[in-house]
Formats: C-alpha cells, sequence, structure tokens
C-alpha cells in the first residue's frame, strides 16, 4: 500500500470538472472570482457548508451538476472542495494536515515536472504524533526525502492520505530566486480541484471507493 491511491472517474465527469476548474483560475485572473493568496500557493473556494460558493451562479450550477453525479457513498465522506493552486517554481513544503485524514485531489492544470511527493506507507507509524496536531508551518520533519518518500506524478485523480508526510514539486529549484512573473501567479499554475475528507480515515476511504467503482 502507498499513501496515495489511483483512482478511474468517469470521463464525462473529469471533463466537467476541469472546465469548471479552469474557468475559475481565468475568472480569478481578471478579478471575477476571489481567491485566497497563502505564500507559494492560493485556494479558490468551490464548496462549503453543504453548498456551492463560487462567486457565478452559472459556476454554481455546473458545480451541483457535477455532485449529482458522485456516488452517494462518496459524497457522504466529503466536506469541502477547493482548488490549491501552487505558483510555478514554489515548493509546496513537508507537512501533514490537522484537519483532513485524507483527501481526493483531481489535476486541472500539470505542468511538466510537477509530482507529489508523500512518505513511505510502510514508515507511517513512525511518525511522532506530536506533528498531527501541530500547525503545517511549525512542522519541520528532518527525514531524507528521497530515501523515505516517493514521487507520483499528478496526472491522475488519487485519494491522498493527508495524515502523513506530503508535499508537492512544481519546477522547484533551491538554488534558483522566485523569478517574479508577468501576469503574476497565474502564469504556469499548477491546479487540483481537492476535496476535503476530514473524518474518515485512509484506509476506510479506499474501501468506499472501491465499493462505488471508482478504484
Amino acid at each position: 500500500m502507498k499513501n496515495y491511491t489511483a483512482l478511474n472517474i468517469p470521463t464525462d465527469l473529469l471533463n466537467d470538472i476541469t472546465t469548471l476548474c479552469k474557468t475559475l483560475l481565468a475568472d480569478a485572473e481578471s478579478g471575477k472570482q476571489e481567491i485566497v493568496n497563502q505564500g507559494s500557493i492560493f485556494r479558490i473556494r468551490i464548496h462549503k457548508g453543504g453548498k456551492a460558493i463560487c462567486d457565478n451562479p452559472e459556476h454554481n450550477k455546473l458545480y451541483d451538476s457535477i455532485q449529482s453525479r458522485i456516488p452517494e457513498s462518496i459524497l457522504k465522506i466529503t466536506t469541502g472542495a477547493m482548488m490549491l493552486n501552487l505558483k510555478h517554481g514554489r515548493f509546496q513544503k513537508v507537512h501533514i494536515d490537522r484537519d483532513r485524514e485524507c483527501a481526493l485531489n483531481i489535476p486541472v492544470v500539470i505542468p511538466a515536472g510537477t509530482h507529489l511527493g508523500v512518505y513511505r506507507h510502510e514508515l507511517n507509524n513512525t511518525i511522532d504524533p506530536k506533528w498531527l496536531t501541530m500547525h503545517p508551518n511549525d512542522q519541520n520533519p528532518t527525514f531524507d526525502l528521497d530515501d523515505e518518500g516517493e514521487k507520483y506524478e499528478l496526472g491522475k485523480p488519487v485519494i491522498l492520505n493527508t495524515r502523513s508526510w506530503h508535499w508537492v514539486d512544481h519546477n522547484y529549484d533551491a538554488t534558483k530566486p522566485i523569478r517574479k512573473l508577468s501576469n503574476g501567479i497565474f502564469e504556469n499554475v499548477r491546479s487540483i480541484l481537492s476535496y476535503d475528507i476530514n473524518y474518515t480515515p485512509y484506509e476506510e476511504t479506499i474501501e468506499i471507493f472501491r465499493d462505488a467503482g471508482w478504484l
């Protein structure tokens, strides 16, 4: 077992998700969609409190159509959805989520050279419990990413175990300064749609997706 599990989501559903998310990115760039800018990433919130919250009501209709085609057993364990957008040349630091057991991550825009890094599953029981309640900004693990981690190219939807160490590399080179982009944070961005799964452990989530026919 690994700390990520690749999924088989129906093509028509994936196409609509990609269409919606690329439209939201374009709206965000033109100032029509609110974003939350947080250092190396910016977020576009789509679903919270049981309803779609895109700024454009027409986008909410498409999102509701997408939701109607997701198996009920999967919807029951998701608590929200947002686009996570990693800026070009940035590295999302090694961290563990405090508030999510796992996530359903669906690729939207994946530039070449972008990968997800995860801790090796067999090492999960070595994680000190202190990290699980600590804010990610305060976490500072010292393990070797190459020896104790593994990489996954972000080309397919996955369930990600967010209660283990994970990180994202988007053409990152620590020896080079972050260049200033001509059109700000949107140039060559890496973007995924991430559904929160806050209360259902990773292994149980895998079985729910398997029973729903998405594995």
